[in-house]
């Protein structure tokens, strides 16, 4: 999805702000499955391995939806929208102490 939005971000620049609102939300939706895995089953090998594959898959919306934002960097109105729309995700991720995740996925 990544090298999608890169390669045509002109084209997604008109749907940029829903891309973002629907990253968002899958990226919120994960992260709470993750907890909820963490909560309620311990440290269990399969738990582990289901909360890890979700934990890389948030990593790679982050990473997407980081270059959406640098892609349309020449369309401040576009890209203060979509910050506002992503914005709950940098809360989330300074709120949870998932800084780590935030720092890999910019790698």
């Amino acid at each position: 999805m990544d090298v999608f939005v890169g390669t045509f971000a002109e084209q997604l620049a008109p749907y940029a702000v829903q891309l973002g609102e629907q990253l968002k939300n899958t990226f919120m939706r994960m992260m709470s499955d993750v907890k909820a895995q963490s909560e309620a089953n311990g440290s269990g090998d399969a738990n582990y391995d289901e909360a890890s594959d979700k934990t890389m898959a948030a990593m790679g919306v982050m990473q997407t939806v980081t270059t959406l934002i640098i892609s349309l960097d020449h369309s401040p109105e576009i890209v203060a929208k979509l910050e506002e729309a992503v914005l709950p995700i940098v809360r989330h991720v300074l709120e949870e102490g998932e800084i780590g995740m935030a720092y890999d996925s910019a790698l």
